[in-house]
């Protein structure tokens, strides 16, 4: 089974009926959005229902401003056409470009292709192109009307990667754009299948030498020799390094290459935002900065009885395993790397979906970590009574999450709830159940509804980033009734190719990292990959240490809650000129995070803390809503 005290809003108050409101709303704040956790030793920055609203109605309707207009091109036929479009159009949106979506129709044969120019598309002063097709003669764009928009000073992205018949046409010299994408020549005359790469520079930051496999990349890309001026990031790690992605100046336009399918799913978010950024002197935008480390299934029964690979090792029951190694080594990593755990309770793992909610076997068990959890600055959420996920007769599972008993009322959902939730209570002093996650990542529409309508403290709902069908599947987003969702990325102690693209992603996108673990992993073939506890641990480790080494906040998940509400709150006004960057923020509450990409080297800010992660890619942290950076003028 796949298992922060309000300081103040800081804003620019301009007359007194304004200064008389926010000192209001401050007091509210103050009075009604904090929690003391003096017991659990978290501290708690989520903001309650009433502050939250309290804060949108003050708020006008606002959206983020960059100075950057883009046109992006795309077809709306072809499928991963329109998937790379609306994946650059939620990242571009969230920036504040002001974008421009075109669909071009592109025939199926070359019979009659229309010419299409361009730049007739584009509004006044677009800095920006993104093409997200491959097609590019069929398209039929006019490169002799094109040429000069980027000559001139215009960005180009090509998004889509390429296909090889598409990049020349012998009969006519108007239509090769082999010179604008840097292709000297090819070394097949038809696209080659490409199943893996290495990151060779910081474009991704955190991510050079990276390599990844077929789980995260599989297309087909242009077997291409490049002109000496391109700069490579991307090439395959295979014999050949064939270059995946590149850029090259064109007089004084800039030309960037994605020769894969590198940018059309959710998880290529921040390799689109990189890329974007990249072609931009310098870019701010807003970042949620936290790390959380998630134990589902925990506290909660040990299975009783011996596991063969335990034993070979350890010579424990599973459940003398659990508190002798397990929970020790974990205890362990979060002392030495300065972390918590938000651990995820279940009370029983009966298959009961009918009632009375009673089983509490478990509870001397469960009171002794929960203490142990607590006294580490962690924090405990609920998993569930059960591990039987809340959804109705007909809910059409996953395969993997099939076998599970479904409830026959939300009543009787309801009610396992508050049993767990009176259960918890009874486990050790200081327990707050904030947040929930559902068993397996499964929760019906229905359900959550009916929760949050119930128990107005569970307000903190934690799914999935990427997840199946059945699952829970969420953005980092404030619903209404100030329901916070906070995803979690990825999962399990050996992570995946798959899941560090994932998390290298959301490092440069949101600046964030959730992770869940279980205590059973070790008995779980796949999860255990071959069940060496101190591989796995080996590994968990490394995990850790690569977000503290690119500085992410380690939170609990109601501090990482906390952290989303600031996030979705923030605007961002920036406006950039020789000597700096001049940053706005509306929608300051106490304290934001910002991330910085640029070219230029910073040597000053006006406010608060400035911090490089990697190379041109900064973190800012301020409590102020103007802020000034500027540049070193050598």
């Amino acid at each position: 089974m796949n298992k922060r005290q309000i300081r103040g809003i800081l804003l620019d108050l301009t007359t007194p009926v304004v200064v008389l409101l926010l000192v209001a709303i401050l007091a509210f704040i103050q009075q009604m959005g904090y929690q003391s956790h003096e017991e659990g030793g978290f501290e708690d920055t989520f903001i309650s229902q009433d502050a939250w609203e309290a804060l949108q109605e003050d708020r006008e309707s606002k959206r983020s401003t960059c100075k950057r207009k883009a046109l992006l091109l795309y077809d709306s036929n072809d499928v991963e056409s329109v998937q790379t479009s609306e994946q650059i159009g939620f990242v571009l949106n969230s920036f504040g470009v002001e974008l421009t979506k075109k669909s071009i129709y592109i025939p199926t044969e070359r019979t009659f292709i229309k010419t299409i120019p361009v730049t007739t598309y584009m509004v006044d002063e677009c800095s920006d192109l993104i093409v997200c097709f491959s097609s590019l003669i069929s398209s039929g764009i006019d490169l002799n009307d094109l040429l000069p928009w980027i000559n001139a000073g215009g960005n180009i992205i090509f998004a889509s990667g390429l296909e090889a018949e598409e990049l020349f046409d012998p009969t006519a010299e108007e239509k090769n754009w082999m010179p604008l994408l840097g292709i000297s020549s090819m070394t097949a005359s038809e696209n080659i299948h490409v199943d893996s790469m290495i990151l060779l520079t910081s474009l991704l930051a955190g991510g050079k030498g990276m390599e990844f496999s077929d789980d995260v990349i599989f297309c087909d890309a242009v077997a291409a020799e490049l002109t000496p001026e391109c700069e490579v990031h991307i090439v395959t790690a295979d014999e050949f390094h064939r270059p995946l992605l590149w850029e090259r100046y064109q007089q004084s336009g800039h030309v960037l290459v994605c020769n894969a399918d590198l940018m059309d799913g959710k998880t290529n978010r921040g390799m689109i935002a990189s890329c974007f950024a990249h072609m931009n002197s310098a870019l701010v935008y807003p970042v949620i900065n936290a790390a959380v480390y998630c134990i589902d299934d925990f506290p909660s029964a040990a299975p009783a009885g011996f596991d063969q690979n335990v034993l070979s090792q350890y010579g424990y029951t599973v459940g003398d395993f659990y508190a002798n190694v397990w929970w020790p080594s974990l205890q362990k990593i979060a002392e030495e790397n300065d972390i918590k755990y938000s651990t995820f309770l279940i009370q029983c793992y009966d298959d009961d979906v009918d009632g009375p909610f009673t089983n509490t076997n478990n509870q001397p068990s469960a009171s002794y970590y929960a203490k142990q959890i607590l006294e580490m600055g962690g924090e405990i959420g609920l998993h569930g009574y059960n591990h039987q996920p809340l959804v109705l007769e007909g809910y059409v599972f996953d395969e993997k999450n099939d076998g599970y008993t479904n409830w026959v009322t939300v009543e009787n959902m309801l009610s396992s709830v508050r049993a767990a939730l009176t259960y918890a209570k009874t486990l050790t002093p200081g327990i707050e159940i904030q947040s929930y996650v559902a068993p397996s990542n499964v929760l019906s529409r229905e359900a959550m509804n009916a929760m949050v309508r119930q128990f107005e403290d569970l307000r903190i709902y934690a799914g999935v980033y990427i997840g199946t069908p059945d699952q829970l599947v969420q953005e980092f987003s404030v619903l209404d009734e100030d329901v916070v969702q906070v995803p979690r990325l990825t999962a399990d102690m050996q992570m995946e190719s798959s899941e560090w693209w994932l998390q290298v992603n959301e490092l440069n996108y949101h600046y964030y990292e959730s992770n869940y673990i279980h205590p059973d992993d070790i008995l779980d073939e796949e999860r255990s990959d071959g069940g060496d506890f101190s591989a796995m641990l080996s590994a968990y480790e490394n995990m850790v240490k690569w977000n503290r080494k690119y500085g992410l906040n380690t939170t609990t998940i109601t501090e990482a809650a906390g952290a989303v509400q600031r996030y979705c709150n923030l605007f961002v006004e920036q406006e950039m000129d020789e000597n700096g960057i001049s940053i706005h923020l509306e929608g300051l509450i106490d304290e934001a995070f910002l991330m910085l990409r640029t070219e230029k080297i910073p040597e000053f800010i006006s406010s608060g803390e400035l911090v490089e992660i990697d190379d041109g890619c900064y973190i800012i942290r301020t409590q102020d809503q103007d802020i000034r950076v500027e540049w070193n003028k050598q």
